[in-house]
């Protein structure tokens, strides 16, 4: 029998397969970390918008009805890459109701701009 027959291993285009499919598959996993990544980052923003946007609407719910009407009725302000606007509007004096919106604003780099808005209606709890 010839010697090399007879030796055992892998051809050069077995171990080119190999190598190929390998490659294949590492840049398949590359690309589902950074969408993975990309997620992640986008959860973060999302809650911190959510956060800005429940401190702020609690901040001027916890004040009362007569205060929400002599208080500026609305604003702005940027905090940490996030723009928070809040407008308090009142309703005629005979319903003595209010509404209060929050918005919170940001840029994701990848996806564009996002908007996080909530609204609340307020009243002074006095039944005429």
């Amino acid at each position: 029998m010839n010697a090399v027959a007879s030796q055992r291993g892998f051809t050069l285009v077995e171990v080119a397969v190999s190598l190929l499919l390998l490659t294949i598959g590492i840049a398949a996993a590359m690309g589902m970390i950074r969408s993975a990544r990309s997620a992640m980052d986008s959860g973060k923003k999302i809650s911190v918008a959510m956060g800005l946007a429940q401190s702020k609407m609690e901040e001027l719910r916890s004040m009362n009805f007569r205060e929400l009407e002599s208080e500026p009725r609305s604003g702005e302000e940027n905090v940490n890459g996030f723009t928070r606007k809040w407008s308090v509007r009142m309703d005629s004096p005979e319903i003595q109701t209010g509404r209060i919106e929050v918005t919170v604003e940001w840029n994701d780099t990848r996806v564009g701009s996002h908007r996080m808005k909530l609204v609340s209606v307020v009243s002074d709890g006095v039944v005429p």
